[in-house]
């Protein structure tokens, strides 16, 4: 290898959940960064570095090229596994994407049969991470473990999901179980923030006229935080 890449906090989170000895396939994987590593350390013998678009998938056999792991880092063009057979799939990574992508993915994938062979998947949703928590649960996986990692002043909440059945308080799909249990000092920060940016939200359309998609919305908003003060009053309860 020529050279060690190096990965930012948030995919270095998503690395250290991948279970070693499974053979990654990383999808959006842009340029290529996360299998790279993973292959290089020797966590993983083996890893497919999957893209909707041609260009990512240039840049990533680019750096696979310099990495000298073209026998054993290989690229596929592929929305989601459409393109992999359920055999090929161990270990699936979702890193860099909305929630909402993830969980359409999650769902097509499962509904193809191609995650019949997976014991692991390790997701990184950029936005409603509740959405990708109730997906996990309808297709039949369960939360092994979260956490958050802070990169550049943002935070990312990274998920680790292997076959098994259960079911989550409302709450606990919008926060996050795992999180919570771990007593995971930055998700403790954010879930703070949250609570005191609803109560602000909150606050400020109290003064607006009435109307009825602001009490709706309102309502809404009321029921989030009545969810993020049950997870801070229970905080300390083992």
């Amino acid at each position: 290898m020529q050279g060690r890449i190096e990965l930012p906090p948030r995919l270095l989170a998503v690395a250290e959940y991948i279970p070693a000895g499974t053979c990654v396939v990383d999808i959006g994987t842009d340029h290529g960064y996360l299998p790279v590593f993973v292959v290089a350390s020797g966590k993983c013998p083996r890893a497919i570095a999957a893209d909707v678009g041609e260009g990512p998938l240039a840049s990533a056999k680019r750096h696979i090229e310099e990495a000298g792991l073209t026998d054993r880092v290989e690229t596929r063009l592929s929305d989601g596994l459409d393109a992999f057979c359920p055999e090929e799939v161990s270990c699936v990574v979702m890193a860099g994407m909305g929630g909402y992508l993830i969980a359409e993915l999650l769902e097509r994938s499962s509904c193809q049969g191609k995650l019949k062979s997976c014991a692991a998947l390790v997701l990184q949703p950029q936005s409603e991470t509740d959405r990708v928590r109730l997906m996990l649960h309808e297709i039949g996986f369960r939360l092994e473990a979260e956490r958050m990692a802070e990169d550049r002043g943002k935070r990312y909440t990274v998920l680790l999901a292997v076959p098994g059945r259960e079911k989550y308080r409302p709450e606990e799909y919008v926060y996050g179980r795992k999180l919570w249990q771990a007593r995971d000092p930055v998700f403790f920060e954010a879930l703070r923030e949250d609570r005191e940016k609803l109560s602000g939200i909150i606050e400020g359309l109290s003064e607006k006229e009435e109307s009825n998609r602001k009490t709706k919305r309102i309502q809404e908003l009321k029921i989030r935080l009545e969810q993020a003060e049950r997870m801070l009053a229970e905080w300390d309860i083992r």
